[in-house]
């Protein structure tokens, strides 16, 4: 399955993806299948956004709406993403939102969830 993500990512992102799971070495290797990587970012810089699709050969819409939610939001923070929409009109359009927050309080990572339901 290609789930069509609408981010590029080449080769050292998955690397650092994996990274931030903390996959060791022996379990790198079998992944990449490379002798040598390296891995520079954080976990928090590792938290990219996804949208799927799946063409399972049936018919299927040519919109689609996606909903976004944002749940355990905790009080005292602000969140909010921009634009409001994104519409694609042609194959491998890239497009870019934003999504911002303001808090009162500090707040751990652990705090905030996303889900998108679409």
């Amino acid at each position: 399955m290609d789930p069509g993500l609408t981010y590029d990512m080449d080769v050292q992102d998955y690397i650092e993806f994996l990274c931030g799971l903390g996959y060791n070495a022996k379990q790198m290797r079998a992944v990449i299948r490379r002798r040598r990587w390296s891995c520079s970012a954080t976990p928090m810089e590792l938290n990219y956004p996804s949208f799927m699709a799946i063409f399972d050969g049936k018919d299927f819409p040519r919109a689609k709406n996606f909903s976004r939610s944002s749940l355990e939001v905790p009080s005292g923070m602000r969140i909010a993403v921009e634009p409001n929409t994104l519409k694609f009109t042609k194959r491998h359009q890239k497009q870019y939102f934003r999504l911002s927050w303001r808090s009162k309080a500090t707040v751990s990572e652990h705090d905030l969830w996303f889900i998108s339901n679409g």
